[in-house]
């Protein structure tokens, strides 16, 4: 018999999970509502194929469910390849203390934070310290990451998304970054929302962000910045085709100025997309 505490619609997944070899499993909006208890049964139902797991939308534990479960045996995930931990709201993930995970082939960890408490946030204890790639995505809210035990990804990506230009959230996350040595691919995304292009006329900071890299850089490093100006519709029309020519050329002068020594090492590519334009990359 099912435990108690299981639901009726957790007993159907369950089911059907276990009759499956499912190797790719999505849950949308699993929040404090949802019974963690569920979540480890339905994990443990397809634990051994599982190999790409999302979760979205995950709101905060309630207090008892964050301590209840840190004498349990860790779920076993070994064929787990790739884990998305999308929109979490403030600085807690469904796997902390309450489950632990056992997957010692992860290679990809992506985690995206939507709001926050106001401190710092940390990774899952359990997440492979050889890990091959390290997504952090963070929202306009989101407060810096933290790193409390040695980890080194191969391939980092640091997504950030701003109402102005200038958040100086990316130059603080890469200075506080402990595995930068080993690091053989530094991706850093910046996605500046609804005012993007009206924010291009305040004080930039290319300059900073270059000196930043190139006090970074080792020769087996390869570093990518995206930088995409987004804006309404109707921002865009007021500015007309011609004055967007004009920022888009004067962007593009910037930025080939200040990265200069990294363009011309190789070291470095930039995609720059303004508007609705389609993006413009440089290379050395």
């Amino acid at each position: 018999m099912p435990p108690k505490d299981t639901t009726p619609l957790t007993q159907a997944i369950v089911s059907l999970l276990a009759s499956t070899s499912l190797s790719r499993l999505t849950l949308m909006g699993w929040d404090h509502g949802n019974n963690v208890s569920d979540l480890r049964r339905i994990l443990s139902a397809c634990s051994v194929s599982l190999a790409h797991l999302t979760i979205a939308g995950y709101n905060h534990l309630p207090l008892h469910a964050a301590s209840a479960a840190s004498d349990r045996p860790a779920v076993s995930l070994k064929a787990l390849r790739k884990l998305e931990l999308f929109d979490l709201s403030r600085s807690a993930t469904p796997f902390g203390r309450s489950i632990l995970l056992d997957c010692p082939n992860l290679e990809t960890f992506t985690v995206s934070q939507e709001l926050s408490d106001g401190g710092p946030w940390g990774l899952p204890s359990w997440i492979p310290a050889r890990i091959t790639t390290l997504n952090l995505h963070a929202t306009t809210s989101a407060t810096l990451p933290q790193f409390t035990r040695p980890i080194y990804p191969s391939r980092l990506t640091v997504q950030r998304e701003a109402y102005v230009f200038g958040d100086i959230y990316v130059l603080q996350c890469i200075n506080r970054l402990p595995f930068i040595d080993h690091l053989q691919q530094l991706t850093i995304k910046m996605i500046y929302r609804e005012h993007g292009l009206l924010s291009m006329s305040r004080s930039m900071h290319y300059n900073e962000l270059s000196g930043v890299l190139q006090s970074l850089r080792h020769p087996a490093l390869l570093i990518r910045l995206i930088l995409n100006f987004t804006a309404a519709a109707s921002d865009e029309k007021n500015f007309g085709a011609d004055e967007l020519d004009r920022i888009t050329r004067g962007e593009i002068a910037k930025l080939k100025e200040a990265f200069a020594p990294l363009l011309s090492t190789g070291g470095l590519s930039i995609l720059v997309a303004i508007g609705s334009r389609a993006p413009i990359e440089l290379c050395g």
